[in-house]
């Protein structure tokens, strides 16, 4: 008879609390793993929200501090962002017919694309052009949007619903200069070639306009018409989000339009909205942009380099009086052998502008390659040919260093005149030496460097002329008449993109 297991009251409970034990431990576990998964998902989301919006303050300081983000940059003006200029009227048109949440995600659009240097964006950049009127003007301090510099509150002339909060960032040492000279009843002209002012905000008021907060990306130099000094503009090495923007609102905002209304008044003209008969200009005095030129390669050393770290300490020094030029006899010049390519370099516009509001501000965009030549006009042998010397001593030289020569004793090269200029940018140089001669007026001018144009033709191209050590650049209004026996030697030539024929040329003769 086999024997039988007898049954035990306790081990049946210990097995039953082991059981139990086990259920606990594993549950336990799936909870922690659980948390886990969802601390990892969570984490994984949040990581990619804070990167996709660097405009909100708390993604911007983590951002920050992680060294992320960069500070915002100057822009070159052939390299600002794709965009589109939209008049006060365009602007309003177009922002007016946003609602509340429409208007609210393209802040944070205009926002998050300008804090990125518009490097993650494909929209296009709003630039806001036309003419303002200063109402009044506020220091930046740190607990504003941009931690230095002045902000400048304008109405649009032509069109009153449009407010302009345009953001002039500059250091600390530099903010005299800017509020001695942003003054109640100044003008500002945004113009299309040259200011490139993005619109990162903008917010409807009660009163049905519109207040527009807008930064001027190449961050240049300014004057004005009237004003003493200059004043030089730098990116900001930070930004307080957190502030919000527009930065003029509330009681600032009715103080500044309640500041222009008094001075208007005060030069006896009627309220806004108003006409009178024989209505004054409100100011004669312009807000002035100077155009200081950005030479890169070969010519990085005939003006003074303007990084962005030194910008603002810089001055504009008086063109000196140009040595009269007397116009030689015509001899024509004998063509020469090609030589190697010239590679031109790219400019910016150097403008210098005085009190006049007509003054061009020509700018010059657009990166240049390698040209080629155009047109082979009868050329027949100079009566004292020189021999031609390396290229490289006419057009390879670094600084303002380059030889000249007597007039008619430049070495053999091609002559052309501005009515070839266009045959000329549709083929390039191809390597060959050639010189322009013509009538020119000079449109604008620095120390070194001097915008002429034709005055023929004026509207297709002008020539950017570059000037060597004693000899000074004409003055903005001269005119000049070069011929055969002083012609200016061309080193490059482009068109940009409003179909403008940008020449760039030397001075190669002595005076």
């Amino acid at each position: 008879m086999s024997r039988l297991r007898q049954f035990d009251p306790k081990q049946r409970v210990n097995e039953e609390s082991m059981d139990g034990s086990s259920f606990n431990s594993l549950l336990s576990w799936s909870i922690v793993i659980l948390i886990l998964i969802s601390t990892a998902v969570a984490s994984w989301f949040g990581s990619f929200y804070i990167f996709g919006h660097p405009e909100e303050p708390f993604s911007y300081k983590v951002m920050t501090a992680l060294k992320k983000i960069e500070s915002p940059k100057r822009f070159e003006l052939t390299a600002a962002p794709h965009g589109e200029f939209l008049t006060p009227e365009a602007i309003f048109a177009r922002f007016s017919s946003m609602n509340a949440v429409q208007l609210s995600e393209t802040n944070r659009q205009l926002l998050r694309a300008y804090i990125r240097n518009f490097q993650q964006t494909k929209e296009t950049v709003p630039y806001i052009i036309g003419q303002f009127t200063i109402l009044d003007s506020y220091e930046l301090s740190q607990d504003d949007f941009f931690p230095s510099g002045v902000v400048a509150l304008a109405k649009a002339n032509n069109d009153p619903r449009v407010l302009l909060e345009h953001v002039f960032t500059a250091k600390p040492s530099n903010v005299e200069n800017l509020q001695r000279l942003l003054l109640t009843g100044l003008e500002i002209n945004l113009q299309r070639r040259l200011d490139f002012s993005a619109v990162i905000n903008a917010r409807k008021l009660p009163d049905g306009r519109i207040l527009f907060t807008a930064v001027p990306l190449l961050y240049g130099t300014y004057t004005s018409v009237q004003g003493p000094g200059t004043f030089s503009l730098e990116p900001p090495p930070s930004l307080n989000v957190g502030a919000g923007l527009p930065i003029i609102r509330g009681p600032r905002l009715e103080a500044a339009t309640e500041k222009y209304a008094a001075y208007r008044r005060k030069l006896g003209l009627p309220p806004e909205g108003q006409k009178s008969a024989a209505q004054p200009s409100p100011s004669t005095n312009r807000l002035i942009r100077i155009a200081r030129p950005e030479p890169v390669g070969e010519l990085a050393s005939v003006a003074t380099p303007t990084p962005p770290q030194s910008l603002a300490a810089q001055s504009v020094p008086p063109a000196p009086s140009p040595t009269p030029q007397r116009v030689m006899p015509a001899l024509p010049v004998e063509s020469a052998p090609p030589v190697a390519a010239l590679t031109p370099s790219s400019i910016e516009s150097p403008s210098l502008v005085n009190g006049n509001p007509q003054t061009e501000n020509s700018s010059l965009p657009g990166t240049q390659a390698p040209l080629s030549a155009n047109t082979t006009p009868p050329t027949t042998d100079l009566q004292q040919p020189s021999p031609t010397p390396e290229t490289r001593v006419i057009a390879n030289v670094r600084g303002r260093n380059w030889e000249v020569y007597e007039p008619g004793r430049m070495p053999r090269g091609k002559l052309i005149s501005p009515e070839e200029i266009l045959r000329l940018a549709e083929q390039g140089l191809q390597g060959e030496r050639i010189y322009i001669e013509g009538n020119f007026e000079v449109t604008a001018a620095n120390e070194a460097r001097a915008v002429l144009r034709a005055r023929r033709n004026s509207e297709k191209f002008r020539l950017i002329v570059d000037f060597p050590v004693g000899i000074p650049a004409p003055k903005r209004g001269e005119l000049i008449s070069r011929n055969q026996n002083r012609p200016f030697l061309i080193t490059g030539v482009s068109t940009d993109s409003e179909g403008i024929i940008n020449v760039q040329a030397r001075e190669i003769t002595r005076p």
